[in-house]
């Protein structure tokens, strides 16, 4: 079966607007790269909003935010688990980049999934890193809480990043509302994740590439829509820019307000420093498993 697409008269969730939608009827899919098979995403309907370009799914949102990492656990999360030693390459880099920007000292890894280790290895040496998941894969610690059931302190964090979790996000302005709450005035959010407006557009074809299809990727954004976002979320987008992790592109918010400066431009110097020394060390740890 092939993709179909049909108008719909469906609200924007993001935006609201009813006029030029698109309801795009995803078939099954296998989805295979090299000797990696995913597990089968199921035929589903996304919706295309060309006002604010924004692609989503519905198909999740009767779920709580516990239901949904169960289900999302039990279809693919061991599957899709990632070697440890190449995630824990990319999320230092952006936590490098939240560190430059916010000149903070107490940062959050928003979704750190199986990628735990590296968090107490850089709390060893002196950043006051945390994380956070909805999995019950996770080993949570005080240091790393699980969403909805444990809360995290708000109003105390300069910055907060994530790998591949924004597309998950089902409840977009509330989730985005909740990460301003944990962030000091002035702290920077930013999210490496796919951008819609550099994968599809409706006047080139089909909406054919694997990772909108991925029944899983329930909110795909474009800058526009990280512009509504901001918005509603009483959050200001700065802009996208290049990261070196799997999409290759993250979105840059900051939260309205200044803030006194938690460390010194010495500490950035020595964060940033110790942040590429361990990266250093994770090329060797990889290295070895080639």
């Amino acid at each position: 079966m092939e993709i179909h697409i049909e108008k719909t008269g469906k609200p924007c969730k993001l935006c609201k607007r009813e006029d030029g939608g698109l309801t795009i009827h995803y078939p099954h899919f296998l989805y295979k790269v090299g000797d990696f098979v995913a597990p089968d995403w199921s035929a589903h309907v996304k919706y295309y909003c060309p006002h604010c370009v924004f692609l989503w799914t519905d198909i999740f949102d009767a779920l709580t935010l516990s239901e949904y990492g169960e289900r999302y656990v039990e279809a693919n999360f061991d599957r899709h688990r990632r070697p440890a030693e190449a995630r824990m390459k990319a999320a230092p880099l952006l936590l490098k980049e939240v560190i430059k920007l916010s000149g903070g000292a107490r940062f959050l890894d928003y979704g750190v999934g199986y990628n735990v280790p590296y968090i107490y290895e850089l709390r060893g040496r002196g950043i006051d890193l945390w994380g956070c998941d909805i999995s019950t894969k996770v080993p949570y610690s005080r240091f790393i809480r699980q969403l909805p059931t444990e809360s995290l302190p708000e109003g105390t964090f300069d910055g907060l990043y994530s790998l591949d979790v924004a597309e998950h996000l089902a409840d977009v302005v509330n989730d985005y509302l909740t990460m301003g709450r944990l962030l000091k005035a002035g702290g920077y959010i930013l999210h490496s994740t796919y951008m819609l407006h550099k994968m599809w557009e409706p006047s080139k074809g089909l909406p054919d590439h694997p990772m909108l299809r991925n029944p899983w990727h329930i909110s795909l954004c474009s800058e526009k829509a990280m512009h509504v976002i901001a918005e509603k979320a009483g959050l200001q987008f700065i802009k996208s820019l290049r990261v070196n992790t799997d999409t290759g592109f993250a979105y840059l918010l900051k939260k309205p307000g200044t803030k006194k400066i938690s460390c010194s431009l010495v500490d950035r110097f020595k964060a940033t420093k110790l942040i590429s020394l361990l990266n250093a060390h994770l090329q060797y740890v990889e290295s070895c498993y080639k």
